[in-house]
């Protein structure tokens, strides 16, 4: 039961401290955080692990710790593809793409929220693909400019 515990435990925390993170709610994303890093290091899965990369990539972008959320995200990219999950792919592919925006490189957010748009498209998750509209208005609102 620890084990099933921590797994579930990770996955909620590390889950809530990414979207605290989206929301601007710096506070509760890095207690997450805290609490999803225990909670791996317990349970130790590589989809886990590539889940706290992911999470700590979408928190240390959102602080405007851009190298730090690139490193990140690269780490989670490379083990979710390695693992074979669409989803958590998508979800890397489209904070990639969060930060590229965020350090206002537009060139390079168009082309990564496009592929994470053609990913959710494939899954059917309509409330990312909504996110990715909105995003993409900006981008290139910019890229225009």
């Amino acid at each position: 039961y620890q084990r099933w515990g921590n797994l579930h435990g990770a996955t909620v925390a590390l889950t809530l401290s990414r979207l605290s993170s989206q929301s601007g709610d710096a506070l509760t994303a890095q207690r997450m955080l805290i609490q999803g890093t225990t909670a791996v290091e317990r349970a130790g899965t590589a989809y886990l692990r590539a889940s706290l990369a992911l999470t700590r990539g979408a928190f240390y972008g959102t602080e405007g710790r851009f190298d730090n959320a690139e490193a990140a995200l690269f780490e989670a990219a490379r083990e979710f593809n390695v693992l074979g999950c669409l989803p958590a792919s998508a979800i890397t592919t489209l904070e990639q793409g969060r930060l590229a925006w965020r350090r206002g490189l537009y060139l390079s957010a168009g082309p990564l929220l496009e592929r994470a748009l053609l990913d959710f498209r494939a899954l059917g998750q309509t409330p990312e693909i909504n996110e990715i509209r909105r995003l993409r208005i900006e981008v290139d609102r910019h890229t225009v400019a």
